[in-house]
């Protein structure tokens, strides 16, 4: 008749409070938890060792699962708040599970893997992975998470980076879980809960060097190509590369192409309105000129006018004169 009392939200929805019978052992209250109305929906239970494990059945940035208020009812029908003990059973830590790893994963210099992450009910931080975090946690200059147990240690040092605490990621070793990311509290009872959201990822420019691409035995199998089938994978994803860059290149050439032509056209275009500048500015030259040998012209008549009036007005009174002599 003891029973375990806790409230579970799932993906941000209002929360749902289960009053599920605890049973003879851990097995029996999985099954019972399984088995209560609406459980099932949204999560399922198993163990890990000794551990109980509840993994969210939906997967996506705005997925996650909050189990608080955990109480313990025993025979005698008294409630004991969980965290206060430390000798009941199902004290267990908050889990969240991530999905398979699909790895290898390369990051470049300017491309990111971000989440939020809410431990324990704290405000949630924002956990950045981007290349140098990985060459900083495997010691590397690659970008490059080629394994789980990689993704591990970056994991876990870009939860450092952002100040996070209370919570480490692993990889799960037993159950339904088996060799998947998990990422577990350090704290029990009704204040273990971790909350992840608002993941993406942001991927930078195109930067493809030649020079780097090494298809050798020893790189293909540190990037888990171990079969034949996963080197043609590798090999076939490096191809693919290698042409959408060529395609790249041959757009860009393209469109160079475009631009020489138009440069071209508008560098014949200011030639011709330079030729018909200076075509008008020595027309206006020649113009003024004209219009100032004119002037001068004038000013030259009129002073030889002047001078003959002058010569006329003299004759004129040496005549008169000449008449009283």
């Amino acid at each position: 008749t003891d029973k375990v009392q806790f409230s579970f939200k799932f993906d941000g929805s209002s929360a749902q409070v289960y009053d599920v019978a605890v049973g003879a052992d851990l097995d029996a209250l999985i099954v019972n938890l399984n088995a209560a109305s609406g459980f099932s929906t949204y999560a399922v239970a198993s163990k890990s060792g000794s551990e109980l494990v509840i993994t969210g059945k939906t997967l996506g940035a705005d997925k996650s699962i909050e189990l608080t208020n955990v109480t313990y009812t025993d025979t005698l029908g008294a409630s004991i708040e969980l965290p206060t003990a430390t000798n009941l059973p199902y004290s267990e830590k908050a889990k969240l599970t991530s999905a398979a790893f699909g790895g290898p994963i390369t990051l470049d210099a300017d491309d990111k893997i971000q989440f939020d992450i809410a431990v324990g009910g704290a405000a949630s931080k924002l956990v950045t992975i981007d290349k140098a975090t990985i060459d900083a946690a495997l010691s590397s200059n690659t970008g490059t998470i080629g394994t789980s147990a990689n993704y591990v240690t970056v994991l876990n040092k870009a939860l450092t980076n952002a100040g996070v605490t209370g919570v480490a990621a692993s990889i799960e070793t037993v159950g339904l879980d088996a060799g998947r990311i998990v990422f577990t509290s350090t704290a029990r009872g009704s204040t273990a809960s971790i909350k992840i959201s608002d993941a993406a990822a942001t991927k930078g420019a195109m930067e493809i060097s030649v020079d780097t691409i090494d298809i050798s035995a020893s790189t293909l199998a540190a990037l888990g190509a171990d079969s034949g089938d996963k080197i043609r994978q590798v090999i076939s994803a490096y191809v693919s590369v290698v042409n959408t860059a060529i395609g790249k290149v041959t757009t860009a050439a393209s469109n160079l192409g475009a631009v020489s032509k138009q440069i071209e056209t508008q560098t014949n275009f200011v030639d011709t309105l330079v030729d018909t500048i200076n075509k008008g500015v020595g027309d206006l030259i020649d113009a003024d000129l004209s219009e100032e040998s004119t002037r001068l012209q004038a000013l030259q008549t009129k002073q030889q006018l002047g001078v003959q009036a002058l010569s006329i007005a003299n004759a004129s009174t040496q005549n008169i004169l000449r008449l009283f002599q």
